[in-house]
């Protein structure tokens, strides 16, 4: 039932849950492991492009070390729309860099080797 439910996709994994949680629980540990069961298993959301953000957004973090919205932006429309997708977001993306918004290019963290380990980890482990 719970990998069945829209609120897994719709998380943004803030945390203000987890840090509110009388119980000590950690809540967005727990639906970021929905999401990666549910995408395991093939559950098909409703919500056809929450798992296109999710994915594009790992990807993202896998690949600077951090989120770089400018290539997460485009990863995304290109994998949910296309080249349509990436006409849409033209001038917004544009504005958004002028103004100083979004930076073109991804600044790189020094724990590169680290962060990789910790994705083939994750890639190795069943959940």
């Amino acid at each position: 039932e719970a990998l069945d439910s829209d609120t897994i996709w719709v998380c943004a994994s803030c945390e203000t849950c987890t840090t509110r949680c009388p119980n000590e629980i950690d809540i967005a540990h727990v639906m970021d492991t929905l999401r990666q069961m549910s995408v395991r298993r093939g559950v098909k959301p409703s919500h056809r492009q929450a798992p296109i953000f999710h994915r594009a957004f790992l990807n993202n973090v896998r690949r600077f070390g951090r989120m770089h919205e400018a290539s997460m932006a485009l990863d995304f429309a290109l994998r949910s729309e296309g080249l349509q997708g990436i006409r849409k977001q033209a001038g917004l993306g544009m504005n958004m860099l002028r103004r100083g918004k979004i930076k073109l290019i991804p600044g790189r963290l020094r724990a590169g080797r680290e962060l990789n380990y910790i994705f083939r980890r994750a890639k190795r482990k069943k959940i």
